[in-house]
């Protein structure tokens, strides 16, 4: 839910980034006078203050992954981004707002996941053999079944002490 402060920002532009991310925030538009402070806020906390006119800069950054850009202060960058760099960010003077929301991946990173891997190769691996068996077990049946729609047989029975011979056709 919004609070009062964020419902009455004119300039709020949401940005979603999922974990591990580069977010960069770009402060645009035109300043009446270069001589005037430029700054960043994260839920109205200053992280980042330039002043031009004493030439002094002041850091408070709530993580080492953040920068900005000493030669371009209009530009906010947060590396490998985690949920807590989620919130509220602003630079003035130009007072535009930034809704950072941050997800966690869908999709694991591979170190995290090894038995799906090795589970995943084993039944490939079993598949393949599989259809290599059947396919050899066809092949020899073919081989030595030959072509048996004309092949006759003779069957010798006895029967009643006598022989008696019959063909059958396959």
């Amino acid at each position: 839910c919004a609070n009062s402060y964020e419902r009455n920002i004119i300039n709020l532009m949401h940005i979603t980034a999922v974990m591990g991310e580069t977010v960069v925030l770009h402060c645009n538009g035109t300043l009446i006078t270069e001589h005037i402070d430029t700054g960043w806020r994260k839920d109205r906390n200053l992280l980042f203050n330039y002043s031009p006119v004493i030439n002094q800069t002041v850091i408070n950054y709530t993580s080492s992954r953040m920068q900005v850009d000493p030669g371009n202060p209009r530009k906010l960058q947060i590396s490998d981004v985690h949920l807590s760099d989620a919130g509220l960010y602003s630079c003035f003077p130009l007072n535009v707002h930034w809704r950072l929301t941050v997800e966690e991946s869908e999709i694991q990173p591979l170190k995290e996941r090894p038995f799906l891997i090795v589970f995943s190769i084993t039944v490939a691996c079993i598949a393949v053999g599989l259809l290599f068996l059947v396919l050899c077990l066809h092949g020899k049946w073919k081989k030595n079944s030959g072509d048996q729609t004309e092949t006759t047989y003779e069957l010798v029975k006895v029967f009643n002490g006598s022989i008696h011979q019959s063909e059958t056709t396959w």
